[in-house]
């Protein structure tokens, strides 16, 4: 009975100490002086948090102005723009010490040691809405939608996603971040280290394994490769979001005399996908021909261009 008497007793100060220790973790947030006192001069900011998730935190953690606007003493005695911390104007650097007081778990660090935003010099803010009255459509206080929040500094891949062929970001479909993590990964365009991986996860019966794989989807030079060898992720005047006109694209790496030559060069302007199909892998043909056109190459592949009587 004194043993389990000691155990309860030793539980009880381990969460003792817990809950002291996350007082102590959250007393950095609680300031000198009440919100009210901001709100005298600034009622507008008080109307633009009070639906995000900081105003729910506010009664959570003790979340205050003071909390982000740091070096406020000052400021209430001689208000002014120039006397109070303002995380909009600091360096990435600057502005993630602030937001790190609350938000430092794996995936903060990730972006503060690795994060190409931060490195660019991008601080939290250029993405992340604080005193926005339509932040609360989102929990991650970026706006109605992360690809708003994308699309307005990254205007080169607005433009594609407006041509021909494109991947349904516009309509909301897909969102960047179902290819991009803006957290966790380490590469320069914020996709898996093996960017097929990233394609696969939608196109997975392109993945294979296949027999006769065409190289191309396994090729990964140092800045593309793979799936992007052939296609432009974000959009295309191509179909598929091929990178150029099928045949030119397959020109770039294919020269095949014979399609020049053959039957007095009638080949030479035949789409390549006529008779290559299975252009991403096969399990029949190592040409990644049509199976139908390589069971009976002399009758079927004539036939393609030359019906019988």
């Amino acid at each position: 009975m004194n043993f389990i008497k000691d155990i309860k007793m030793l539980l009880a100060m381990a969460l003792a100490i817990s809950f002291g220790l996350f007082l102590l973790n959250y007393s950095y947030a609680v300031p000198d002086s009440d919100d009210g006192a901001c709100y005298d001069c600034h009622s507008d900011y008080a109307a633009s948090l009070e639906q995000t998730s900081h105003s729910a935190a506010n009664k959570l953690t003790q979340v205050r102005c003071t909390s982000c606007h740091v070096d406020f003493e000052n400021h209430v005695n001689e208000p002014s723009v120039d006397n109070i911390t303002r995380p909009a104007e600091l360096t990435a650097v600057e502005t993630f010490d602030i937001c790190s007081k609350c938000h430092f778990g794996k995936s903060e660090a990730d972006y503060a040691h690795a994060g190409e935003h931060f490195k660019a010099g991008v601080n939290c803010l250029g993405c992340h809405q604080v005193h926005d009255a339509e932040a609360h459509f989102n929990a991650a206080l970026t706006g109605k939608t992360i690809n708003e929040t994308c699309l307005n500094c990254h205007s080169k891949e607005k433009h594609q996603f407006t041509l021909q062929s494109q991947h349904p970001v516009m309509s909301g479909a897909i969102n960047c971040t179902d290819c991009h993590d803006y957290f966790k990964s380490t590469s320069a365009d914020l996709t898996t280290k093996m960017k097929n991986q990233t394609c696969y996860k939608c196109h997975g019966e392109m993945d294979g394994p296949f027999i006769h794989e065409h190289e191309a989807t396994r090729d990964f030079g140092a800045e593309n490769g793979g799936c992007v060898n052939c296609h432009n992720p974000h959009g295309s005047p191509f179909v598929n979001l091929l990178k150029e006109e099928p045949k030119q694209l397959c020109l770039q790496c294919h020269q095949v005399p014979g399609h020049n030559s053959a039957h007095g060069g009638i080949y030479a302007n035949q789409n390549c996908l006529d008779c290559h199909v299975d252009i991403h892998g096969s399990d029949n043909n190592r040409s990644l021909l049509d199976v139908n056109l390589y069971e009976n190459l002399n009758s079927n592949l004539c036939n393609q261009c030359h019906p019988r009587q």
